[in-house]
Order: C-alpha cells, then sequence, then structure tokens
C-alpha cells in the first residue's frame, strides 16, 4: 500500500506538504502545479486515507449538502497529458471538499454518444470543455442545476466560469506591438465537439481576437494565420510551413503552449534564432513552458480557481433555488514574460 512518504518522494517534496495537499488545507502555499502532480501521484499509486487516522481528526462528518456530477468533454488519458484539464478538475474536487458537496461521478464524454449513458440522482452538474448542442440538451436532463466551465455555450441560459481569453490576446498583441514587431503570424487549433459520427468545428476565441485586432491595426495578413490542431506535432507542421512559404513574421502568437514547443522545434531545424530572428508568444503556462531553450513567454490561466468558482457558482444556485438569472463569471490572466520574445531591432 502507497504511503505518504511514497508520495512525497515522487513528488520531490515533504511529507507533511504531501499530507496537507491530499486534505484539502487551503492555508497552504502551494502552487497549483505542485497541488495537481501530488493529486496525480497519489491517484497513480492508489493511495488510501487511514480510516483509522482520519477518524480521530475528524469528530463528525460535515452534512452532505448535495451530489454534484462532473461531466469533460475529454478522455481520462487525455487529461493526464494535459495538465490544463486535469487542474480544472481538482479545483473542483477540492472545492466540492470545501463546499460539503458530493461528487458522484466524473464521466468523461470523449465524443461517446450520451444517449448510451446512465442517468444520475444528482443535484447539480459541472460540465468541464466545450459541447454539442445535442450533448447539451442531454446534460440538461442529468440535474436541475448546471454549471459550465470552460466555455459559455449560451449566456442567456447557462451559468458559466470562463478564462478571459479575448483580453488575453488583446494583451498579447498590443506587447508584441509595443517591441517593435507589425508583422505577426497566428498559429492556433481548432477544438471539435459531439459524438464520433458528427463531429462539430469550433472556432476559437483566440484566432477571431488576432484577426479583428489586427485589422482595426490594418496589419492583418490573412497568408500567416496557420491552424490545425492543438498538438506539439501540429505546431511543429504548421512552423514548418510558415518557413517553406518564407517572407517569415517578426513574431507568432500561438495559442497554445504544446503547439508553441512544436514550433519552436521547427524553427531550431531551420537554424532560424529565437528570439534574435522571431519571437514567439505562447498561451496556456504549462510547466515545460519555462524549461523550453528558449523558455517560453506566455499567458498564465489561473485554471484551478475556474474549476473553485464553478463549484461555488453551483453550490450558491443550490442555496438559492430562487436564483433563476444565469451568471458569467470571467477570470483574469497574467502574462509571462520569458526569453522567446524580445523588441525588434530597429534597422
Amino acid at each position: 500500500m502507497a504511503t505518504l512518504k511514497d508520495i512525497a518522494s515522487q513528488a520531490n517534496v515533504s511529507v507533511s506538504t504531501v499530507s496537507r495537499v491530499l486534505n484539502y488545507d487551503t492555508t497552504l502555499s502551494v502552487s497549483d502545479e505542485t497541488r495537481s502532480n501530488i493529486l496525480r501521484i497519489a491517484d497513480e499509486l492508489n493511495y488510501q486515507k487511514n480510516k483509522k487516522t482520519a477518524t480521530a481528526h475528524t469528530p463528525f462528518t460535515p452534512k452532505v449538502r448535495g451530489r454534484i456530477l462532473i461531466v469533460t468533454w475529454y478522455s481520462s488519458l487525455q487529461e493526464l497529458e494535459d495538465p490544463y484539464y486535469l487542474s480544472i478538475r481538482l479545483g473542483i474536487e477540492e472545492e466540492c471538499k470545501n463546499q460539503n458537496l458530493q461528487i458522484i461521478e466524473t464521466l468523461h464524454l470523449n465524443g461517446a454518444d450520451t444517449l448510451d449513458l446512465p442517468k444520475y440522482d444528482a443535484d447539480g452538474l459541472i460540465a468541464i470543455g466545450k459541447f454539442s448542442q445535442a450533448q447539451i440538451t442531454f446534460l440538461e436532463t442529468l440535474a436541475p442545476q448546471l454549471v459550465f466551465v470552460d466555455s459559455n455555450p449560451n449566456s442567456q441560459k447557462f451559468t458559466s466560469v470562463v478564462a478571459d481569453l479575448t483580453g488575453a490576446t488583446t494583451l498579447v498583441l498590443k506587447h508584441l506591438l509595443e517591441l517593435g514587431h507589425t508583422h505577426i503570424g497566428f498559429i492556433g487549433g481548432r477544438d471539435f465537439v459531439g459524438d464520433q459520427q458528427q463531429l462539430i468545428a469550433i472556432d476559437d476565441i483566440r484566432e477571431q481576437t488576432f484577426t479583428e485586432f489586427m485589422k482595426l491595426q490594418k496589419r492583418f495578413q490573412p497568408e500567416d494565420v496557420y491552424v490545425g490542431k492543438f498538438h506539439v506535432s501540429d505546431g511543429y507542421a504548421l512552423m514548418k510551413a510558415a518557413i517553406a512559404k518564407g517572407n517569415l513574421p517578426t513574431a507568432f502568437f500561438i495559442a497554445s503552449d504544446s503547439m508553441a514547443i512544436g514550433a519552436l522545434k521547427a524553427l531550431h531545424e531551420a537554424q532560424i534564432a529565437v528570439p534574435q530572428q522571431v519571437s514567439l508568444f505562447g498561451f496556456n503556462n504549462i510547466a515545460t513552458s519555462e524549461f523550453s531553450q528558449p523558455a517560453l513567454s506566455t499567458v498564465h490561466l489561473h485554471t484551478h480557481d475556474l474549476g473553485r468558482y464553478g463549484v461555488k457558482m453551483l453550490s450558491e444556485r443550490l442555496r438559492d433555488t430562487q436564483m433563476i438569472l444565469p451568471v458569467q463569471v470571467i477570470l483574469p490572466t497574467k502574462l509571462i514574460m520569458r526569453d522567446s520574445c524580445i523588441a525588434l531591432k530597429k534597422s
């Protein structure tokens, strides 16, 4: 059986830190990345809390205030590969414990036919990600209260918690312009929702904002927009295509750190120096972005708080059944300045 010491050894933290994270100690000052890593390792090692110890330190069990269902649009494997969605879910789990809400099940749709899913006796549902209209209609049948996290399918109908992607994209582009970059390229991706028989592409807010902003600046060049999937391999292939085309932009805004890392590899292979010849600005602030060569400038999203605020909004709706108007919470972002982006030298 796995112990706290086993988890601490793999996570490279102290045993006391592991203990406090697993007991959802809200006074502990630790990064979302460290917290997510500890919880992931505990899950992989199938760690079980000592029931006797837990009883000794817990004189009573708080009354459960509601039964919650979590539905995600991706698979459990994709979640492990992408820390973005894992961090959101861990934030949800932490806040559910704080709010005395019981999570009865976490379902990963991943293109599955929702009509095959069982019905649950749930008081509320948190949906993480993006969904087709058919899936949304089905989700409404699973619980009387529904909150979306990381998407807002209908602001007139649903309560949601999202990151300010429009504001973040605008900040990045303004920053690049201030550095003297007027020829700016974009590399991004498309998300697809629905079941495997009918996948529907969703336009990305960052791409839309890039197009609108650059048009206002009279700097938009459609041939400098490259779109694929949000994968490292697509970032690599799209940057190779941009290099082959010639007249390379002096800076690229890339809508995913994973794609940016692939783009970096393509530039290195072509012996194009970053940031001396081409500056890059990524998005998501994944753990590896700090350790790329050069370290990647990026946008930090408060993913853990996206999950926590989703639970707070759902908890409020469970507490006040007269709250019928939908609410949208937009969380701010933060630019992380590293080494992949510099001012353009004037000729």
